[in-house]
């Protein structure tokens, strides 16, 4: 949206009313027709479940206990531009590409195929071809981790550019 002032002395378009003094504000944008693309198609966020049994001794953050993220993206047609994605979320401080748990030390990092996705940057995706999503837990190589449960959200966001 862009707001634009008529250029000129501070006094131009000044104009006296019962309330005081005022000026025309002109306001201009463009909308935009609804996005063509739905993630899950706009049902409930998928949810992915480790279960009761992650040893910590195991977490590698590559392979053990790697789940599916179950993402689907549809498109009504070709979107006719790049479109983008990302996983909103807040990042461990150890590692860029796993999400904060509730647990110090302990992450869950997202692949798209065979690459690690930063969290909060983006990266293009073709709207023809499936997201690959898995999940893995990861630690940082200083935590002595200690059991319980463990939970975290992030929110993946499509655009087109």
């Amino acid at each position: 949206m862009n707001i634009a002032w008529a250029n000129g002395p501070i006094a131009a378009g000044v104009k006296l009313t019962a309330d005081g003094y005022g000026t025309a504000v002109h306001i201009t944008g463009t909308v935009l027709p609804p996005f063509p693309c739905k993630i899950n198609n706009d049902q409930a966020s998928p949810i992915v479940d480790f279960g009761s049994d992650v040893r910590t001794d195991l977490i590698d953050g590559k392979t053990y206990d790697t789940k599916v993220l179950p993402v689907k993206v549809t498109c009504d047609g070709d979107p006719g531009a790049v479109m983008q994605f990302s996983l909103k979320g807040t990042a461990t401080d150890f590692d860029s590409a796993a999400l904060k748990t509730n647990i110090d030390g302990l992450g869950i990092k997202i692949y798209n195929g065979a690459d690690a996705m930063d969290i909060n940057s983006w990266g293009n995706i073709n709207y023809d071809e499936p997201l690959n999503l898995t999940v893995v837990p990861v630690k940082s190589k200083l935590a002595n981790l200690q059991g319980g449960d463990f939970s975290t959200t992030g929110t993946l966001i499509m655009r087109i550019e």
